[in-house]
């Protein structure tokens, strides 16, 4: 066994101490959390005061989760009590799921929204982009110009990020299996567990496609031009065409590398469909959450820059499901 990853496990095993004891202190998963910017932003502040955050560019065209790093993270929004709720269930470690709800204090109807992230362990930015947003929406209740309630999922395969590994060690995609059979791996029973009803109004499941150089949103279906709206945060050059330079038609017609020409269809530049079966979009949107998408970063630019840019396009999602009622 390497030192590296002696360390590893020794901080694993400092979380899953913490973890509980920090529920046992009285923090309750049914929690209602309301916003109190300034301690908060204090709080994210040290936690994301490094650009890399908890990923860290290896130099070499590659990006490392530091779960060290992460995990103070976890413990800073522990300490913030009443203002931000992170729970995580008792629950074995590969099933541990992490969860963060912050709500605007108002009486007025919220626009509800999840945000699930580090579903492949090898796309790590998104787990990134979660904490950016509440980073954000604690500085700003009123960011979206809505009341809102934020619930934040920001490593579902927490083993998979340290390992840098796809799936979860069971070998099993996670992004495949919320088929709703009765059979299934603790991680899928956790983490619908953590979602509840799944009567999101906006569901965003950020993932990355670690070989491509553009941006993309995959829709669920009809969301009365939602995506395409929000898509125009993006230069032109970051949406993703086909591969002969198509913005639209059947990925079997004009071809995306690495896509099931069955299963997807790209509607526009940087927006696509499809019908895998298994996905955590799919799962939400047949329990209740309005749309759901999943929004993939390019693996092939800087960590900054899609980092940035992850972050701008999750914003113009939300902002334009607010406007939507």
């Amino acid at each position: 066994m390497t030192v590296q990853t002696m360390v590893v496990r020794l901080l694993l095993l400092t979380f899953l101490i913490l973890a509980p004891l920090s529920q046992a202190q009285g923090q309750s998963d049914l929690c209602e959390v309301v916003f109190a910017p300034t301690p908060v932003r204090e709080t994210m502040r040290e936690v994301l005061k490094q650009p890399a955050s908890f990923v860290n560019d290896t130099g070499e065209g590659g990006l490392r989760f530091d779960a060290e790093a992460f995990e103070h993270a976890w413990r800073a929004l522990d300490r913030t009590k009443g203002e931000i709720s992170a729970w995580s269930p008792q629950t074995a470690h590969d099933a541990k799921i992490l969860r963060v709800r912050l709500r605007t204090k108002s009486s007025r109807q919220p626009l509800r929204v999840l945000i699930t992230a580090g579903v492949h362990g090898n796309e790590p930015v998104g787990v990134v982009t979660a904490f950016d947003l509440i980073q954000a929406f604690s500085q700003n209740a009123n960011l979206v110009g809505r009341d809102i309630e934020l619930t934040v999922l920001p490593a579902l395969n927490f083993d998979g990020l340290v390992s840098g590994r796809r799936r979860l060690t069971s070998g099993i995609d996670l992004n495949r299996a919320f088929t709703g059979e009765l059979e299934r791996d603790n991680k899928v029973i956790a983490i619908e567990r953590a979602i509840g009803r799944g009567d999101f109004d906006l569901a965003l499941d950020l993932h990355g496609s670690n070989e491509r150089r553009q941006f993309f949103i995959i829709k669920q279906g009809p969301d009365a031009n939602l995506a395409n709206q929000a898509i125009e945060v993006l230069e032109p050059r970051l949406r993703l065409l086909s591969d002969d330079g198509k913005p639209t038609g059947g990925v079997g017609v004009h071809g995306l590398k690495g896509f099931d020409p069955n299963r997807y269809h790209l509607e526009a530049a940087g927006i696509s469909t499809s019908v895998n079966q298994g996905t955590l979009k799919s799962y939400l949107a047949t329990h209740g959450t309005r749309d759901a998408y999943t929004l993939e970063y390019p693996g092939q630019i800087s960590f900054a820059q899609a980092r940035a840019k992850n972050l701008a396009l999750a914003l113009a999602m939300i902002r334009r499901a607010a406007l939507k009622d």
